[in-house]
């Protein structure tokens, strides 16, 4: 909030001083060293450079600018800002201001680190996994980073509504129900341990039919892709991830959606017809070539039904599309985008946010996939040791923390032996620990019947100052992690400070002159802690 405060007044100078487009936007920094103040900016530099002044005494203009007047907020937060000869401006606070921030969070409570208002209506879809198979380590990578970014995005005060795409049609759904229909037959069939069970619960259900009791292949299919869908849900609910709507690509295409998008497509001109395939003019958008839209075989390709339901998620009235993808479908970004620019969406509203995949680790050993969960439909990407199995052996709760503990950019490993709840070493533990820890001095000695001594800053020591600092920064932090998209940035913080608090109440344990950390710092690590949780999509 205070950083809030400051961003907000450093704006208006800024705006009055290089009124125009030209003006750069302002931020704050933390200064490298505590002794050149509590923030920083270099935005002086940056309007010198536009306006062709001398950077110091654009900052020395910007520093008039920032005098707050007597019995303003900002009075009662900023001590001075001090120009340094290079032109960056370090803002020295009050000397009360964490104690006065702290008691803000402290009586926020739920709400400190929210925002309820002023958002954009968002679609974000993830998983979206081929009803083929039981869902994977990295399925339930993504399955949490697309949650807890729908939890930061709500956080924020954006609307969001979390879809799963169900690919129930195509070449991946033909080739399910042919296989099926063929085992049900009687054919020999490699379908791998996955979809044999399935094939025989249908071979129990068929003969119970009648022969013609499943229908055709195609409809096999469908039925099977039910199933299918019907486990993954379950094993989603069990690492508390949920979905407002499951849209299904068969149901697109029968609502003629695709159609209406090559149609549109067709009418801008970008399409055109090359030795009997239907292609799009992706290279007028930058692409390095064109992407077929229709086979020879006039089998419609992936692109084009992507591109259909994209043009679908718009017209529901999404201000933005978030997209959470493994890195199998990093190719197709640029000629999504492409794509969109052709159907007269702006590219800037479709976010695509690519994860890298999971590895497991077993007894030491690295584990590269499970025969058991092959869907015998080609080569699955990535590793493929079913999520549910990851579940059973380290718990729902620590899955999530390790899945949310590395940014989605960098590849991750699991240790299905070291990497259990039950672990001490575990991430999560610490921060309950702490979470818990500071519960319990908060409810010893509650806030507003605290003495001056134990409810103020006044004489804290260092580690005192840096939990603090830690703890006022958490509006920041959870803006930070929404706008990046990136989870992980929220759990990294949520565990600094955790371990910040242990440091203190460690060393309060040991002193002879108290037993427990000042209450303001318990009672706002409690906040602060019980509201990282529930933004990361953990029971507090």
């Amino acid at each position: 909030m205070i950083k809030e405060r400051l961003l907000s007044a450093l704006s208006a100078a800024v705006a009055e001083l290089a009124p125009g487009s030209a003006a750069p936007s302002a931020h704050l920094d933390v200064p490298p060293t505590p002794e050149l103040g509590d923030f920083s900016t270099d935005v002086a530099l940056q309007v010198a450079r536009e306006s062709r002044q001398a950077p110091a005494a654009v900052a020395r203009a910007l520093a008039e600018r920032l005098v707050p007047a007597e019995g303003s907020q900002l009075a009662a937060l900023l001590d001075r800002v001090d120009v340094a000869p290079s032109g960056v401006l370090n803002f020295r606070l009050r000397s009360d201001w964490r104690e006065t921030a702290l008691h803000e969070a402290c009586e926020l409570g739920a709400s400190f680190g929210r925002q309820d208002e002023g958002g954009e209506k968002i679609l974000v879809e993830f998983v979206s996994a081929d009803p083929t198979g039981p869902l994977t380590v990295t399925h339930g990578r993504g399955a949490v980073l697309g949650d807890a970014i729908c939890r930061l995005l709500e956080a924020t005060g954006h609307q969001v509504s979390r879809e799963y795409y169900v690919n129930d049609a195509g070449t991946q759904a033909e080739t399910l129900g042919k296989s099926l229909d063929a085992a049900l037959a009687g054919r020999k069939e490699a379908l791998g341990e996955y979809l044999e069970t399935l094939a025989s619960a249908f071979r129990a259900e068929r003969a119970s039919l009648g022969a013609a009791g499943i229908g055709s292949p195609q409809a096999l299919a469908q039925t099977a892709a039910k199933v299918v869908v019907a486990e993954h849900r379950a094993v989603l609910e069990r690492l508390g991830v949920r979905f407002d709507q499951w849209r299904s690509e068969a149901e697109l295409h029968t609502a003629g959606r695709t159609d209406e998008a090559l149609d549109l497509l067709r009418s801008g001109g970008h399409t055109y017809t090359s030795d009997g395939a239907e292609w799009l003019r992706t290279t007028a958008f930058g692409e390095a070539s064109d992407h077929a839209l229709r086979r020879g075989n006039g089998q419609l390709t992936y692109l084009a039904g992507d591109l259909a339901y994209h043009l679908d998620k718009f017209r529901r009235g999404y201000a933005r599309v978030v997209d959470v993808w493994g890195t199998e479908h990093a190719h197709y970004v640029e000629r999504t985008q492409a794509g969109m620019m052709a159907l007269g969406i702006d590219p800037g509203s479709l976010e695509i946010v690519i994860f890298q995949p999971v590895r497991v680790r077993v007894d030491g050993m690295l584990v590269e996939g499970m025969a058991s969960s092959s869907n015998g439909l080609g080569n699955p990407s990535g590793n493929n040791v079913p999520l549910e199995e990851v579940l059973e052996r380290v718990g729902p709760e620590a899955a999530r923390w390790l899945y949310l503990s590395r940014p989605s950019g960098v590849s991750l490993e699991l240790d299905l032996d070291k990497d259990r709840l039950s672990d001490p070493t575990n991430p999560s533990v610490r921060v309950r620990s702490a979470l818990s820890r500071a519960q319990s001095a908060s409810a010893a000695n509650p806030l507003e019947r605290a003495s001056p001594q134990t409810a103020s800053l006044s004489a804290a020591s260092p580690p005192q100052l840096l939990l603090a600092n830690l703890l006022v920064r958490f509006p920041d932090e959870v803006r930070a992690a929404a706008a990046d998209r990136e989870p992980a940035h929220l759990s990294r913080y949520a565990l600094s400070v955790a371990d910040a608090y242990l440091a203190v109440a460690d060393d309060a344990t040991g002193a002879e002159a108290d037993s427990s950390p000042p209450v303001l710092l318990s009672r706002a690590t409690a906040v602060v802690l019980t509201n990282s949780l529930s933004i990361l999509g953990f029971a507090a």
